[in-house]
């Protein structure tokens, strides 16, 4: 509860690096297989699709979070960190995700409905990033004051 009390939004951003280890178990967390045999990841999805990718932008590019081999997959060079949002604050943030959904690993379900689940799906990985930040190493994102 006492972490629920003091949530708030903040616009102040390290300039340190997120060292590797961190964000790779991070995306793990928000995303990983965590049951080989079967390919189940850690965050659920509607019907078990498992549509959400994870992008990752840091001033040095953007790359792509391969869940399978459990590594960042360059893409990108440069810094697109500004053009992944509205806010002006996103150019300044070490680290940006971006949540795609593949809307053709969503056939089996209707397509007016994809929206709503890819959101939710979204907002669930999400929920598993935040709650695994360690809070030695991101005191502002682990609610931790």
């Amino acid at each position: 509860m006492h972490v629920l009390k003091e949530r708030k939004s903040s616009r102040a951003f390290s300039p340190k690096k997120l060292p590797n280890r961190v964000l790779s178990n991070l995306l793990w967390a928000a995303n990983g297989i965590n049951r080989p045999g079967s390919g189940g990841r850690t965050a659920p999805s509607a019907m078990n699709q498992q549509e959400i990718d994870i992008y990752v932008a840091t001033a040095d590019g953007l790359y792509f979070f391969d869940v399978k081999a459990r590594q960042l997959k360059p893409i990108l060079k440069g810094d697109i960190r500004p053009q992944t949002g509205q806010q002006a604050y996103v150019g300044e943030a070490p680290v940006n995700l971006i949540y795609v959904a593949d809307y053709a690993k969503m056939e089996r379900m209707k397509a007016g409905d994809r929206d709503f689940y890819a959101s939710a799906d979204t907002g669930l990985s999400a929920r598993m990033f935040i709650f695994t930040v360690p809070p030695k190493d991101c005191p502002r994102l682990s609610g931790v004051p």
